[in-house]
């Protein structure tokens, strides 16, 4: 299929980068467009307690889906600007009621100079923020010259500025990016045309990306960090392929003319490596969509259909342009010249394997450490993965430090009885507020069973009533009971039950609430009501729970199919059970140094960034693994000793894996400026990752690791070539399937 691709795209060239072209300009409004339809968050479980309370709670009590909060702040008494600004919010498309210091007096601060109102939007994510400009553009007009701030917050606003940041951080990371881009291609070509050629594929396979996202949230929806997964992987994949297949293409030119044969010979050894190494970047990123998380779906899809373009891109765009360009593609050459990588033959850094490997292994294995104190946990209810500056992110700040708004984010705890005796659901509604009143954390509690104050609950010493009575006081009180804590929903009858803490919902007192009224409450309410604790604080701890259980499902899976497509390239266990080692221990030893960067920063590492760095780099860092160690097995079978093959073969693909590297770095480095928190971790961490694996284990730690197994490690089938095999070029031309050739790549 491959060599069919390519034969086609050498023999209609012209046709073949007419249709790319054209793909390219056809998908623009769809990139354009894209940011609008994709949604923000997707740190949620789908499938946990607190999400069916949610939505129960929207059926039961008719809660709205969504809340709009506005902040007033003025230096003098803000009264008479909260039912403009409520009329405002009231004629919102789709808005429940607004609410402000009426129904909820604390929302009015003591000097009458700050207050809040909020409004229910009934309506999705998507839609709700997409609304936040216009609330922002009605309400600054309104109070225009009034000498009144207005501050609009919560959900949506904090949604739709994550949207902007996040298209921002993708804009200002190519920005960062290119100039670096640019030059580590002109160092590795010395051309013009050989250095805008990788460039032109990335942005080709980006922008094909956003047409299918596109259309790919319309049948499961994707978050905007769609955008940022796709540049940053886009960039680093698209470029290092395309390198990799260029540089081969020169070296042949360099000794036969012949554009046929050269591209022929590229794609035969290059070419095959480039698919290799994408379908491991594709199986590596697959495993992202096995918790069916938003989120990781998210980051998967688009890591999965940018590399897929990419390599698509590699096997026809790119052999059709070298097709039309042929020895042109060395024009434009630049005078001054400066390598990666010494050619000297010194062996100096190989002749003590045994202390160098310990002692390298020894240093990776101490930035490690940090990560058995690591406590990972998904922001709720918070704007911290914004910048500071940001004014939703300012408005949720102070919305949290003042105990006026303390009742916004509520522990929430939903009962439905299994029957339509009311006298069973209130006496559970009673012993859930009796547990909740008796934390220390809790700061009030609001159910029905404060309105049946008469009421005495069973199971106390004194007082405790008959079933008739509790009949009996259910019956007179029930007419009036507030819909939003009773409700009938399917034949059945449902309550809730509101707490409020005394600390924020990302605090560990709320969580350890959260635990404690999910282990104890179902017990406690009985079999015939069941019970679901919500809210944003177990929200994040359904999200948390999720990732901790899948992560050992995802590490197998990345294992699994990287032992397997690792096998199929070296035909060696030991080679395969070594590559799995190293990839494992760069992915650890760079989420440790990740650690220790955030714990100066005095910031969190979000739970979602170790999954994705260890499938992103799982996927990436095989490259290098692929290059250098089939370069040396070709070496020791064309009948170097195991040692000059080891030695060698680290010195000749050393230029190569360090700007490869380099590219990578960059691209990743750029995203580390993210505003966004969980980019800016994503992007630092894989930074590191990719230098550590380049610099520590592929140029030093993995060559004296071969050193010290000895020849073994090549397999019982690498038997060395004899001189007639040799010159026959029997090695050259073995079939990629059963032989690959990956390491000739890395030039002659």
């Amino acid at each position: 299929m491959i060599s069919s691709l390519v034969t086609f795209a050498r023999r209609k060239p012209k046709l073949i980068v007419s249709i790319w072209v054209a793909a390219a300009l056809v998908c623009i409004p769809f990139a354009i467009g894209l940011q609008s339809h994709l949604e923000a968050g997707g740190f949620t479980n789908p499938r946990g307690q607190a999400t069916q309370a949610q939505k129960l709670g929207e059926q039961a009590f008719g809660e709205a889906p969504n809340n709009l909060l506005v902040i007033l702040k003025s230096k003098s008494p803000v009264e008479k600007w909260i039912a403009p600004v409520g009329d405002i919010l009231s004629k919102l498309p789709h808005a429940f009621e607004v609410q402000n210091y009426s129904e909820h007096p604390t929302w009015l601060a003591e000097n009458g100079r700050t207050t809040l109102l909020e409004v229910g939007l009934g309506m999705g994510d998507t839609a709700a923020q997409n609304l936040v400009p216009l609330a922002n553009a009605k309400i600054n007009a309104k109070l225009a010259n009034k000498h009144v701030q207005a501050i609009v917050t919560g959900a949506p606003a904090l949604n739709y500025a994550l949207s902007v940041a996040s298209q921002q951080d993708a804009e200002r990371a190519e920005l960062l990016a290119f100039p670096i881009l640019l030059l580590v291609l002109l160092v590795v070509f010395r051309s013009l045309m050989a250095t805008a050629i990788p460039l032109v594929l990335a942005v080709f396979s980006i922008d094909l990306a956003s047409m299918v996202g596109f259309f790919i949230d319309k049948l499961t929806p994707l978050t905007i960090l769609y955008s940022n997964a796709i540049s940053m992987i886009g960039l680093a994949v698209g470029i290092d392929y395309s390198l990799f297949i260029i540089k081969r293409f020169r070296d042949e030119l360099s000794t036969d003319p012949s554009v046929e044969k050269a591209i022929k010979r590229s794609m035969e050894t290059a070419g095959r490596s480039v698919f290799f190494s994408g379908l491991t970047v594709i199986a590596a990123l697959a495993a992202l969509l096995i918790p069916r998380v938003t989120v990781f779906t998210t980051i998967g899809l688009g890591g999965m259909i940018v590399t897929a373009i990419a390599i698509l891109a590699s096997m026809t765009l790119l052999p059709a342009v070298l097709q039309i360009l042929g020895s042109r593609i060395n024009s434009g050459r630049v005078p001054w010249k400066l390598k990666f990588a010494s050619n000297r033959q010194s062996d100096g850094g190989y002749r003590y394997p045994a202390i160098v490997s310990l002692t390298v292994l020894a240093g990776l294995l101490a930035t490690v450490i940090p990560l058995f104190g690591l406590h990972l946990q998904v922001p709720v209810a918070s704007a911290n993965i914004l910048p500071a500056g940001n004014s939703a992110r300012q408005g949720l700040d102070m919305v949290e430090q003042d105990s006026m708004a303390r009742d916004l984010f509520p522990v929430q705890v939903i009962l439905v009885s299994s029957t339509q005796d009311g006298g069973v659901l209130l006496r559970a509604v009673g012993r859930v507020s009796q547990l909740a009143k008796a934390d220390k954390e809790v700061a009030s509690v609001t159910s029905v069973s404060g309105i049946v104050s008469s009421m005495k609950l069973p199971g106390k010493k004194e007082g405790t009533t008959s079933e008739t009575n509790v009949n009996q006081s259910f019956s007179k009180s029930e007419a009036e009971f507030p819909k939003s804590l009773w409700s009938t929903l399917g034949g059945k009858l449902a309550a809730q039950v509101i707490i409020t803490t005394k600390d924020g919902p990302d605090s560990v007192a709320v969580h350890n609430l959260v635990r404690q009224l999910r282990d104890e409450l179902p017990p406690l309410v009985g079999t015939e009501v069941s019970v679901l604790v919500g809210g944003q604080t177990a929200q994040g701890i359904d999200f948390d729970n999720l990732v901790t259980s899948a992560l050992p499902v995802v590490i197998g899976f990345v294992l699994a199919l990287s032992a397997i497509l690792l096998l199929v390239a070296f035909r060696s266990i030991l080679l395969a059970l070594l590559a799995l080692a190293f990839n494992g221990l760069v992915s650890a030893s760079s989420l440790g140094l990740l650690t220790l960067i955030e714990k100066h920063l005095n910031q969190q590492i979000n739970s979602v960034t170790p999954l994705l760095v260890l499938a992103v780099m799982f996927g990436l860092s095989m490259d290098y693994m692929v290059i250098m160690a089939t370069r040396m097995r070709e070496l020791f079978q064309q009948g170097s000793t195991h040692r000059e093959a080891v030695v060698t073969g680290t010195r000749k693909t050393a230029g190569m894996v360090n700007g490869a590297a380099l590219i990578m770095v960059g691209v990743f480095a750029a995203f580390g400026t993210a505003q966004v928190s969980v980019v800016q971790q994503l992007g630092i961490g894989l930074a590191l990752a990719v230098a550590l694996d380049a610099v520590v284990i592929r140029r030093v730690l993995m060559p004296n690791v071969f050193l010290l197994i000895g020849e073994c490690i090549w397999g019982r089938q690498h038997k060395k070539i004899s001189a007639a095999e040799k010159n026959s070029g029997r090695l050259s031309t073995l079939d990629w399937q059963t032989d690959i050739q990956i390491s000739q790549l890395s030039g002659k």
